[in-house]
């Protein structure tokens, strides 16, 4: 791929923005006054707490007086009762929130007063900006071992608020600038190859958590949107971004992986969500799992020197696209997608036969999977879509949500 298209899909993935109708909560109201609300787009890889910092200049006027407190207070949301985590980006928290629902507006409650008891043992009690250096140090240890983590404990105090601020104006070259000396890159290693710092959240669970599942088990959430966090399921995890044999592994292998109940039962000897070979399709698996570009081994793993920007590293541009092509353009992850032209096969099979060629089970029809806010391709490389749809901590947030319409047991 083009270095500029790779630019530019990386900057259409962050310029995507979430419309939000913004109340402050009514026991934050201390002038008889009305108080209307704010239309927003909001960045989806920025923080709540940026919001917060932008809607303080609208409702100072009417919040009640804090002994010993001035300047901005500190803020939570809650989006219909529930808590919002401040410690994800705001594009991954409408993602799990709502699902397959897509309210838009998305209508969140603003409070400045009565910071929750249930998000004080979360990470939502940190101060923002330590909980994402946190994590950005966390996702360069994946990337780049010790030397990774610590490009990021050696940056300045001075440099670290610089890189909150461009984060808090949704500065995105400004950003890119305060990270160009971490060099987050997947990168090789001796004895090791170049992982992909991977963040699963999942809505279902425990049905859908990793662990044994009791035979017959139903599903946690009540609805499509979120009630309770208890209904949620958070990892973080190191995977691999090529295979043995130097394919590119895709986000179908990681997801068989860790989320193997995300996929149905197959109809051949395999277990459910395992890994297929060509010999377990009968050979169906067709021009094996090459990308155009051919194997990766050797491209852009080095940590040295003359390490490239994210945006710019081998990994984003070896793959021009999926390994595999999808069985048509307009195909959702779930394998739902029409067959090609002049093929008589049903979309069930059309589908079994997807999931061949990518190497994994067929995705279960009551689940989707969310990038960015899309679904895309199983078989779409997971360093390409690191390089492209990472947030700004360097984290690739993968939502698994329920399906609207067909979430069953």
């Amino acid at each position: 791929m083009e270095p500029s298209t790779t630019d530019d899909l990386h900057q259409k993935s962050w310029s995507n923005k979430v419309p939000v109708r913004l109340t402050l909560a009514s026991d934050n109201i201390s002038s008889p006054v009305t108080v209307h609300p704010i239309y927003t787009l909001v960045p989806r890889h920025s923080y709540l707490s940026t919001l917060g910092s932008q809607a303080w200049p609208n409702f100072q006027h009417v919040l009640p007086a804090l002994p010993g407190q001035s300047g901005t207070h500190r803020s939570w949301f809650d989006f219909k009762g529930l808590p919002l985590k401040g410690a994800l980006p705001v594009g991954v928290l409408y993602d799990l929130v709502c699902g397959a629902e897509q309210q838009l507006p998305w209508e969140l409650t603003i409070h400045y007063t009565g910071f929750p008891e249930q998000l004080q043992s979360s990470l939502s009690s940190l101060p923002p900006q330590t909980t994402f250096l946190n994590s950005l140090k966390e996702a360069c240890y994946i990337c780049r071992g010790s030397e990774g983590a610590g490009a990021v404990m050696k940056m300045s105090g001075a440099a670290q608020d610089a890189l909150w601020a461009a984060i808090e104006k949704c500065d995105v070259a400004g950003v890119r600038a305060g990270l160009a000396s971490t060099r987050v890159v997947p990168s090789e290693r001796p004895g090791l190859l170049a992982h992909v710092p991977v963040r699963l959240l999942v809505r279902g669970a425990p049905h859908l958590a990793p662990g044994p599942q009791a035979a017959g088990s139903a599903p946690a959430a009540s609805g499509l949107l979120l009630a309770t966090w208890d209904e949620t399921f958070m990892t973080s995890r190191p995977m691999p971004a090529t295979r043995e044999g130097g394919a590119w592994a895709t986000l179908g292998h990681a997801l068989s992986q860790l989320l193997p109940q995300l996929f149905a039962p197959s109809t051949s000897n395999t277990t459910p969500g395992a890994l297929l070979t060509s010999e377990d399709a009968g050979g169906a698996a067709g021009a094996g799992s090459k990308g155009a570009a051919g194997t990766p081994q050797g491209t852009g793993a080095e940590a040295g020197a003359d390490a490239q920007p994210a945006e710019d590293h081998p990994l984003a541009a070896g793959p021009s696209g999926p390994t595999e092509q999808p069985t048509s353009a307009g195909s959702s992850i779930s394998g739902s997608g029409g067959t090609g032209p002049g093929q008589g096969s049903s979309a069930a099979a059309a589908a079994a036969a997807a999931a061949v060629s990518r190497g994994v089970g067929a995705l279960r029809p009551d689940v989707r999977v969310l990038v960015s806010g899309v679904s895309p391709p199983l078989e779409t490389p997971l360093a390409w879509l690191h390089a492209h749809m990472h947030s700004l901590d360097y984290f690739l947030y993968v939502v698994v949500v329920p399906q609207a319409g067909t979430y069953a047991a």
